[in-house]
């Protein structure tokens, strides 16, 4: 082999051997991140077939209180243009006095 030659190769194999070890950087993250993918796919998948055998009871409160007449006449007006929403004031009140924000929820 002739010197030129030989002095060719060897800048082409550093490049190859530099393309090599990122290739194998990549596929060592790429296996790492599909190993995590198919363990929470496994995961969910073994709790939607077995849900039954997942015990949890359900926590319900019930709570029954008299809205005030001065808000009441709120409820009886026409609705506006957000007519699946309570009125803020009414929101507010429930709020305050049940702790619950029905800020995003439609009223019944």
């Amino acid at each position: 082999m002739s010197p030129i030659s030989a002095s060719h190769k060897a800048p082409q194999a550093r490049v190859r051997a530099r393309w090599l070890k990122v290739l194998h950087q990549w596929h060592s993250i790429s296996s790492a991140l599909s190993l995590a993918g198919l363990l929470l796919f496994s995961v969910t998948g073994l709790t939607l077939n077995h849900a039954a055998d997942i015990e949890a009871e359900p926590s319900v409160t019930a709570l029954t209180i008299a809205l005030p007449a001065e808000l009441r006449v709120l409820l009886a007006q026409p609705a506006n243009q957000d007519s699946a929403m309570l009125p803020q004031p009414v929101r507010q009140w429930l709020r305050r006095t049940s702790g619950v924000d029905v800020a995003t929820r439609a009223a019944e």
